[in-house]
């Protein structure tokens, strides 16, 4: 194998800096790094306050809850909605339509949408639905989608109603640990039982 030997005048006149990152360099990388860091931070914030995507849950709450319409086979829900965010929001439109399920009507209690929902405040909307196919339903959770105008544009908010009980199918005031009632339906499905029961069963 051939061996080279390099004299020492070529070593003397290699940069020893060679590869180097130059202190210009340096700072640039260091002022890059920074920016980031600051925008991820600013990220974090405005989405915390609810200005990147409104921050809507659905709650419990006292009041109107539902009402069952064998004869039509219809149901009407009142969810609440409450504004976590640090902005206000206008709600545009509130609820879908699924399998077997057909929404007719969604309201606040003062009239028609579009409403304002301010921080930390809550708005009750009535959802109208006709049953079109008992066995169709979903029994999975089907979370109600809000659509709203923030204040970088129009959002969809998918927000999850708290689970629901068939009367007679738990025992009063059973309690229970954890996140979710062991005797709750999703509220489409619990709803639409009662709706597609026989009058009078």
């Amino acid at each position: 194998m051939a061996r080279y030997v390099i004299a020492d005048e070529v070593w003397r006149r290699l940069d020893p800096d060679a590869g180097r990152m130059t202190r210009r360099g340096a700072r640039r990388l260091a002022v890059s790094l920074l920016a980031v860091a600051v925008l991820a931070g600013a990220g974090l914030v405005l989405w915390s306050i609810g200005i990147v995507v409104p921050r809507l849950r659905a709650i419990e709450a006292s009041g109107f809850l539902a009402q069952i319409n064998p004869e039509e086979r219809s149901f009407a829900y009142g969810v609440h909605i409450r504004n976590d965010g640090q902005v206000s929001v206008v709600v545009q439109a509130v609820g879908a339509e699924g399998p077997g399920l057909e929404l007719t009507d969604a309201r606040n209690l003062e009239g028609t949408l579009p409403t304002t929902l301010h921080p930390g405040e809550v708005i009750e909307i009535r959802l109208g639905y006709r049953v079109t196919d008992c066995t169709a339903v979903s029994t999975e959770d089907w979370p109600i989608p809000v659509r709203v105008k923030g204040p970088l544009g129009a959002h969809t908010v998918d927000v999850m109603p708290p689970t629901l009980r068939l009367p007679g199918e738990a025992p009063d005031e059973t309690m229970w640990s954890g996140d979710r009632d062991p005797y709750g339906r999703s509220w489409q499905d619990a709803l639409a039982r009662q709706a597609c029961a026989p009058p009078n069963a």
